[in-house]
């Protein structure tokens, strides 16, 4: 997933206010925390789990999540082997050899390497967006990155209501993203789900509680369906279909399962039913609680995660700051254990980005 790959711990910074409101038995070395949503695609937090990923951006009164799904490029399957590329292997290793660096570049170039020489490009699936009515003055806010758990939290008060978001990508699960809101007042849970995709050529499919859409790559490349399904729970939820989108209104609580698949069935073939993938994944554990999945989750996340610990000195008061503030403070005093942060961060990417057994683990799963 080579969109969690890139990500660079740097690139979660966002310019905000720093305060001391943090909990202090929080670990300092295992969690990123801030007290701003993010404002772009490099301040939002990830999560993955080897098929699918996201960018959690845990917006107040508009939320955001850019997901991606692991065989969605651009082009079709190819083989990018070059015909008789091995004839002309002597000839460059004598020119490299006769430091002929210019000769040999060239040559390589128009008789060795892949053919095309670039490969296809990797591409966005879609994006969840949940709109909240009545929460534009808010505050208390805090969003963060449990890296032991996998799971991104944020919370904030709005009209007297407390609001909390939790979203993980299930480890056992690889087609889910599961995304829960819910609030400490009875019904107080009301705005509208869509589904956008940035490739222009889509169909919506939405219907009842399930929102979809399917797409093509481009005219003619890799064929792909997102389905999202709603579940509203309370006395007075109620949720209406309406132009592609569900609003929901009277809920105590909204929870949100994405899933998407392509027609790439191996390195070889579009040959797959995406939108018969897409309905059965968020068919097989419909029955399936959000509190069964995310036990399940961070405790088969937490057996990777845990095999390795390093604790460092922290300065004073680390856990008070915000991660954000804690980097840039970084930068002309000391705090060891921020270091100890670092790493686990890195850690976590390659832990979220493919796993033993995952679909990114098998190489003859991804078209290039």
């Amino acid at each position: 997933m080579k969109m969690m790959i890139v990500l660079v711990f740097a690139a979660a910074v966002s310019v905000t206010a720093c305060s001391a409101d943090a909990d202090p038995t929080s670990g300092c070395s295992t969690r990123l925390w801030y007290e701003r949503p993010a404002s772009r695609w490099t301040d939002a937090l990830p999560i993955g789990n080897g098929r699918m990923g996201a960018m959690v951006y845990s917006g107040v009164e508009r939320e955001r999540l850019q997901f991606n799904e692991y065989t969605l490029w651009t082009d079709k399957p190819r083989s990018y082997v070059r015909k008789d590329a091995v004839k002309a292997l002597p000839e460059i290793r004598r020119l490299v050899a006769q430091r002929k660096k210019a000769e040999a570049a060239r040559l390589a170039n128009e008789t060795f390497l892949a053919d095309p020489p670039r490969e296809s490009a990797y591409q966005p699936c879609g994006d969840l967006k949940i709109a909240l009515n009545g929460v534009k003055a808010f505050s208390d806010y805090r969003r963060e990155l449990d890296l032991g758990t996998a799971v991104v939290r944020s919370s904030f008060t709005a009209g007297g209501v407390r609001f909390e978001r939790e979203t993980f990508t299930p480890y056992h699960r690889p087609a889910l993203i599961v995304h829960r809101i819910t609030a400490d007042k009875p019904g107080a849970v009301a705005g509208t789900v869509r589904l956008t995709t940035p490739h222009m050529n889509r169909t919506n499919r939405s219907a009842g509680t399930v929102l979809g859409l399917d797409g093509v790559v481009g005219k003619d490349g890799v064929r792909f369906s997102i389905r999202a399904s709603v579940a509203v729970s309370g006395a007075h939820a109620k949720t209406l279909l309406e132009n592609g989108a569900l609003k929901v209104s009277g809920a105590d609580a909204l929870e949100i399962r994405v899933t998407a698949a392509t027609n790439a069935k191996d390195w070889k073939t579009l040959a797959g039913d995406p939108a018969a993938d897409a309905v059965a994944a968020l068919a097989r554990d419909a029955d399936v609680s959000f509190r069964d999945l995310k036990t399940a989750h961070t405790a088969a996340h937490a057996k990777l995660f845990n095999r390795v610990s390093l604790r460092l000195p922290p300065a004073d008061d680390a856990w008070k700051l915000p991660t954000d503030c804690r980097l840039e403070r970084n930068l002309t005093s000391g705090d060891p254990d921020f270091a100890a942060l670092v790493f686990n961060y890195g850690r976590y990417g390659t832990a979220i980005s493919g796993r033993r057994g995952s679909a990114t683990t098998r190489a003859t799963s991804t078209p290039r």
